[in-house]
């Protein structure tokens, strides 16, 4: 005979790795409409992004944004609103109007 109690912890089980799946952080590809295109992935807590750039690769801390999310290190900027993302050196932005890949 099999254990009916066996069946609520398999479904507790697949609940807490959907719970998890959904809260890691994934890569995101942004792809600029001038060809360019770099990788981001937030941390599960939202304070700190990887951006994987061609020449090189930054973590940056979250600061206030005005809207969406911004992150900054020294003169490097990281601005995500949305499925939409630009990235600037100093006064130059070096990428814009770029979109998330599905």
């Amino acid at each position: 005979m099999r254990n009916s109690s066996a069946i609520p912890r398999i479904l507790l089980l697949g609940a807490g790795l959907l719970a998890l799946a959904a809260c890691a952080s994934r890569e995101v590809i942004y792809r600029c409409p001038n060809g360019q295109s770099f990788a981001v992935t937030v941390s599960e807590d939202g304070q700190r992004a990887t951006l994987v750039l061609p020449d090189r690769t930054l973590v940056l801390p979250r600061t206030d944004g005005e809207t969406g999310m911004l992150f900054t290190e020294q003169a490097i900027y990281l601005g995500i609103d949305g499925e939409e993302a630009f990235v600037s050196e100093g006064e130059v932005v070096v990428y814009q109007n770029c979109q998330a890949s599905p």
